[in-house]
């Protein structure tokens, strides 16, 4: 991302690599100077339990603890209070939080959900905040609702262009299927 934002809305087709490519992404900032390793907290802050632990594993089989640190077992399905112990039980006080949302179209949007990000980043020192998708960008854009387009690093890639790329990229077969509506019973 080469826009110096705060804010990184992602619409990233299925296949991308969004986990490894943020993990990267944070690495680099350290790396870069921008913050230190003892500072950075990456935070998978999403209602999808799935995406959060994928963050967890890529985080620790690819070795990125070397880099930056993890906040593990947190989610948005939490209640707020819970959520806030946590951050406070394992954040030192000069850590610069990074919060990252992924599927963010899946419940991450909702204003329950919005409300619990917005109490994070009014209590710590957040560097960065991401949200990315594959699928619907218009709803994951709802946790930004508040922030200026003009604040927001905005990146989208489909499928299409994936494969355009070239690379080992996985292929899906597309099967037009024809079938008429009238033929299916009311039932």
């Amino acid at each position: 991302f080469n826009e110096n934002k705060d804010y990184i809305l992602l619409a990233l087709a299925s296949r991308f690599g969004k986990t490894l490519t943020i993990l990267e992404y944070v690495k680099r900032l350290v790396e870069d100077g921008q913050f230190t390793k003892e500072q950075v907290y990456l935070v998978p802050l999403s209602k999808n339990l799935s995406s959060n632990a994928s963050f967890v594993v890529d985080y620790d089989d690819f070795g990125y603890n070397q880099h930056f640190n993890i906040l593990r077992d947190i989610s948005l399905f939490k209640n707020e209070d819970k959520i806030m112990e946590k951050l406070k039980s394992e954040l030192p006080d000069n850590a610069i939080v990074i919060p990252v949302t992924d599927e963010a179209d899946l419940a991450s949007n909702t204003q329950i959900s919005v409300s619990k990000i917005e109490e994070i980043k009014s209590k710590y020192n957040i560097g960065k905040q991401i949200v990315m998708t594959g699928t619907n960008v218009g709803r994951a854009a709802k946790i930004f609702k508040n922030i200026p387009m003009e604040d927001i690093c905005y990146i989208h890639t489909t499928y299409t262009e994936i494969l355009e790329m070239g690379g080992d990229v996985v292929k899906r077969n597309v099967i037009n299927v024809q079938y008429n509506v009238s033929d299916f019973d009311q039932d």
